[in-house]
């Protein structure tokens, strides 16, 4: 069972790193956040209510989508180690796709940094009148 449970993460890495390079469109993709949900929904649907939870209130508060992607996706690990403490396969993939994540948004850290990040102005909450 552990061993299947490290191929199904190999599985779903492989699907969200040839969604962020698509050899069709020379590897030139997205950035794996809607890939990885879909990811995640398969391998463990309920950590999808925390890593959800996280991205709506970060996006609420700060209006920055890619920062609630990030901080969304930085949920996963911590969760699985909470939840799933005896399959180091998520933990490992929860780490590995955190990184992944955060290095596929550097252009927006960037742009974060410089305060020039689009915000969602929709749902920010704190936003100045």
């Amino acid at each position: 069972a552990v061993d299947r449970q490290w191929l199904a993460v190999a599985c779903a890495t492989a699907v969200v790193v040839g969604h962020v390079y698509p050899v069709w469109y020379e590897f030139r993709g997205g950035k794996g956040a809607a890939t990885l949900i879909g990811a995640v929904a398969v391998l463990a649907p309920a950590a999808l209510l925390p890593v959800i939870v996280v991205w709506l209130a970060c996006v609420m508060l700060t209006g920055y989508v890619g920062l609630g992607t990030m901080l969304g996706t930085a949920t996963l690990p911590v969760y699985f180690a909470l939840v799933q403490p005896s399959s180091p396969a998520l933990v490992a993939y929860g780490l590995v796709m955190a990184a992944f994540v955060a290095y596929t948004h550097r252009a927006n850290i960037q742009r974060m940094r410089a305060g020039n990040e689009n915000r969602a102005r929709r749902l920010w909450l704190l936003r100045p009148r």
